[in-house]
């Protein structure tokens, strides 16, 4: 029996960071970019949906990381295997 799971939640993340790009293409336009509820929010979906660089790159960008910034860097590194990065950022922080 042939499972297409894999298949349909691979189409479905992939459906969903394009909509979630989009949204953040448009809180940019106007003007929230530099919030940080909004920041975090954005660092875990994009972690959420795998794609940790992308969340990296908004982190980078935050000009005073919090802790809730922090900690969503160091989950994402850590549920997408990376445990040697993630224990890099915590030591950092």
């Amino acid at each position: 029996m042939l499972k297409l799971y894999p298949i349909v939640e691979e189409v479905e993340i992939s459906h969903y960071i394009e909509e979630y790009m989009d949204i953040h293409k448009r809180l940019i336009k106007n003007g929230f970019s530099i919030n940080d509820v909004v920041v975090n929010s954005l660092i875990y979906m994009y972690e959420k949906y795998g794609s940790i660089d992308k969340a990296r790159e908004l982190f980078n960008k935050m000009h005073d990381a919090n802790m809730i910034s922090w900690t969503a860097v160091i989950i994402g590194y850590a549920q997408d295997g990376f445990s040697k990065k993630a224990l890099e950022n915590f030591r950092q922080m």
